[in-house]
Order: C-alpha cells, then structure tokens, then sequence
C-alpha cells in the first residue's frame, strides 16, 4: 500500500476523497458509492469491493469522510482540507522544478 508521507493515507483513499468530491458536494447515498466504486476501477486501481469497503471505512474512522444515519456519505471539513492541503502542496512542488 503506498502511503502519502506523514498523512498515514493511501494513494487509493486519496482517490476515493477526489471522486466523492467531483460526484457531489452534497450527501451521496449508497448507490452512488457503488459508481463511486466502478469511477476508482476504471481509473486502473483494480481493488476489489471488500478493499474499497474497507478503505472506505477507515477514512470514515480518521474522520475524512463522515455518514449520516440515513447511510449518506459525505467529506467532512477534515477532508475538504486535507484536499486542499495536497493541492497547495503539489503546486508548490511543481513550481519549484
């Protein structure tokens, strides 16, 4: 599993975070996740479904990703700014090259 330094996140739950951010910003319910899920594979990240799951939970767990009693996924403000951190942080890097 490759690890995002100092951020204890996989490459493959950063993905999950960046797609559930592009479906919508609102709440995303369970049928969206499973597009959520076919989104990740054709991007060429081959995991299987008890994987995602599995991911899935532990951003739910780290408290990236938060859902509502009604099984409603959605990016906590936890989330929202480890994105934009990332961000800022590549496009630093990039400039300094």
């Amino acid at each position: 599993m490759i690890l995002i330094h100092d951020i204890n996140i996989s490459y493959t739950q950063l993905l999950i975070l960046k797609l559930l951010l592009n479906t919508n910003h609102n709440y995303t319910g369970q049928g969206s996740i499973l597009r959520l899920y076919m989104q990740l594979n054709n991007t060429g990240t081959n995991i299987s479904m008890a994987t995602f799951y599995r991911r899935l939970g532990e951003l739910i767990k780290e408290r990236f990703i938060g859902r509502s009693a009604r099984g409603k996924y959605f990016i906590t403000s936890k989330g929202l700014l480890l994105i934009l951190s990332l961000y800022l942080l590549f496009s630093i890097c990039q400039r300094c090259y």
